[in-house]
Formats: C-alpha cells, sequence, structure tokens
C-alpha cells in the first residue's frame, strides 16, 4: 500500500475545508428589504405602503423558501403556513428554480378564531430577484375587512 505524501494529503484537507464553507455560506439565510405601494379596488380609498422585511432561506436539496414579516400600516403580517412536499417534488422544482412562498397573516388575529384568521390574508403571488436577491418587483393581494382587496404590483425601493 502507498503512502499519500504530504502534499497530496495538504491538498486534500484544504480541498475539504473550502467545499465546506461553501456549504454553510449557501446555508446561510438571506435578508432583504424593500417598500411596495398598494392599491385598493375600492378608489375612494388611498393607497397604503408595505415594507417587506423578509429572509430567503436557501438549501442544497429543497428550493428556496420566504420568511420574514410584512408591515402594512400598524399590522405585521407573519408567516402562518407552507405547502409541504416529498424529497422527488422537492428537487424538481429547486432544478426548476422555484421558491416556496408562504401565506402571511395578521399576527394581531393569533389564537381569536379560524374565521378572523382568513379573513385578513397576504398572498405574494410572485416575487422577482435581481443581483444578491435583491427584490426588484412583487406582485402581492390582501384582503381586510377594512377595505375589500389589495394589490400591488411594483416594488418602491
Amino acid at each position: 500500500m502507498k503512502r499519500l505524501n504530504r502534499k497530496k494529503v495538504l491538498f486534500l484537507c484544504i480541498l475539504f475545508v473550502v467545499m465546506a464553507g461553501v456549504l454553510v455560506w449557501y446555508d446561510l439565510p438571506i435578508k432583504r428589504t424593500a417598500t411596495a405601494e398598494l392599491y385598493c379596488d375600492d378608489p375612494k380609498v388611498s393607497g397604503l405602503s408595505a415594507e417587506l422585511d423578509l429572509c430567503i432561506s436557501r438549501s442544497l436539496f429543497s428550493p428556496s423558501a420566504i420568511h420574514g414579516t410584512i408591515h402594512i400600516g400598524d399590522r405585521d403580517y407573519v408567516v402562518w403556513g407552507r405547502q409541504e412536499y416529498d424529497f422527488a417534488s422537492n428537487i424538481q422544482r429547486k432544478i426548476k428554480g422555484e421558491i416556496d412562498i408562504p401565506v402571511f397573516i395578521n399576527a394581531d388575529n393569533f389564537g381569536k378564531g379560524t374565521d378572523l384568521l382568513l379573513r385578513d390574508l397576504l398572498y405574494i403571488h410572485s416575487i422577482q430577484f435581481g443581483d444578491d436577491y435583491k427584490i426588484e418587483n412583487v406582485s402581492l393581494s390582501m384582503t381586510s375587512d377594512d377595505y375589500g382587496m389589495w394589490n400591488s404590483r411594483a416594488v418602491i425601493s
């Protein structure tokens, strides 16, 4: 049995450390913020500003997932639920570049009944990222007993 020389062992150790560092870096969540204008279906109501404080979690074996909070007026919308997929579906979705986007719910409504929770939801229909995961465009809608359906299509900052 041949002995590995020191240069080969040192090279393999350095390669292992670099690969482990890249994997750890890839799994670190990415935090991004943006502001979007919301417009209501009721033309008598002026627009609202939505502040997106999101975190994108990446993984090797499943699609990126969005977490975080969306602030609208005096309300905070937090992640409520997301679709669960099996391993094969996760790999297919990862290859396609899909992102898991959950439903957001008004945090003040927790513990007050399912009916109240379902009357004040926020959906992100699509989100586009630019370089370094900068939020460039977002399409979202919000149901609210206050004014009805709210929509947004562009990001301000």
